[in-house]
């Protein structure tokens, strides 16, 4: 299953948030699901994260996230 995630902002709104605070551009690729784990990177300014998700029976979910 293919999710995409696509957050849109009118452009007035855009420019008010990065006048009051330093904005970083956040991309994230997502590799392919697996039945109990969810894996992506996140590029966040100049830092790299690994971030690994696994889904606990209860519906919780345990993160555990890797600087690369």
């Amino acid at each position: 299953m293919t999710r995409t995630r696509r957050f849109r902002l009118a452009p007035g709104f855009a420019r008010l948030i990065g006048r009051e605070q330093q904005a970083w551009p956040v991309v994230e690729g997502h590799f392919p699901d697996q039945s109990d784990r969810r894996s992506f990177l996140r590029l966040e300014g100049e830092s790299c994260t690994l971030v690994l998700q696994d889904l606990l029976p209860d519906g919780g979910v345990s993160e555990e996230r890797t600087e690369v």
